[in-house]
């Protein structure tokens, strides 16, 4: 067996490093648990939220354009969009130059729904921004994030949401 030469102050680092890292796991799952127990109530998903709140402008994006700003695989996304057009809260068309293109649309009943899930949302936010400083919280929420929450993230006032 090859023997790996490493100083004491590095196994130090380690130790601290692994520790940090399995705090900040755990306090990423913690996040995630609060987000869904904060949309429980609504009967949406984060991810149905989210896609959701990308339909807000009226772009009527096309699922492949929502998988991309969420990083998420297209076949997800296109699951969820269907869950949400089965139960009414968005509707789909095809432009007829190409029928394979799938854009996504909020029908009334699904607008009703996504406004009554962001006093959820807006309430989780105050909350999270309460626990962390403001720039953490920022900082966390912009980590590998699509623009347009950066740009959320960005918005320093948002405790009046």
């Amino acid at each position: 067996m090859h023997q790996i030469a490493v100083r004491t102050d590095q196994l130090a680092d380690a130790k601290t490093l692994g520790q940090t890292y399995l705090l900040a796991l755990r306090g990423m799952k913690n996040l995630g648990k609060r987000l869904e127990d904060a949309f429980r109530p609504t009967g949406l998903s984060v991810l149905q939220f989210c896609i959701m709140t990308m339909l807000l402008d009226d772009s009527a994006p096309t699922v492949k354009d929502i998988a991309t700003a969420c990083q998420l695989e297209m076949s997800r996304v296109s699951d969820q969009v269907s869950l949400l057009a089965r139960g009414r809260l968005i509707a789909t068309s095809a432009p007829p130059e190409d029928r394979r293109i799938r854009r996504v649309a909020l029908t009334e009943i699904g607008l009703n729904s996504v406004l009554q899930a962001l006093v959820s949302w807006q309430a989780l936010d105050v909350e999270l921004a309460n626990i962390f400083s403001e720039g953490a919280f920022c900082e966390l929420a912009a980590q590998s994030s699509p623009a347009s929450v950066r740009r959320y993230a960005g918005n320093s006032d948002r405790s009046h949401a």
